[in-house]
């Protein structure tokens, strides 16, 4: 097994040669957590800048990361509502075709 199983820049090409399913397996968890990453680090972006709109509006800094997580769960409730309405549109559109 190689030093590091989750990067596969460390892997040794007798490594690979051993283990080629393996080597996928840490391309493949290299990618996630490379995601992971990404998505953490676009969170607290996004969290700092509503924290200083919040803070610049009157709010309070301690209270900004609740009011950040109350929106987001706003705006994803929303977004699902749209796409469940798009949903039942398409399948009336589709039903009305058949008849």
């Amino acid at each position: 097994m190689t030093r590091d199983p989750r990067n596969p820049s460390r892997w040794l090409n007798t490594e690979i040669e051993r283990d080629p399913d393996g080597y996928v397996e840490a391309r493949a968890a290299y990618r996630e957590d490379r995601e992971q990453a990404e998505t953490r680090r676009r969170e607290e972006e996004d969290l700092r800048r509503f924290t200083e709109a919040y803070f610049a509006a009157g709010g309070r800094r301690n209270e900004a990361a609740s009011a950040f997580r109350e929106q987001r769960d706003r705006q994803a409730t929303e977004a699902a509502s749209r796409a469940e309405a798009s949903i039942l549109q398409d399948s009336r559109r589709r039903i009305r075709k058949v008849l």
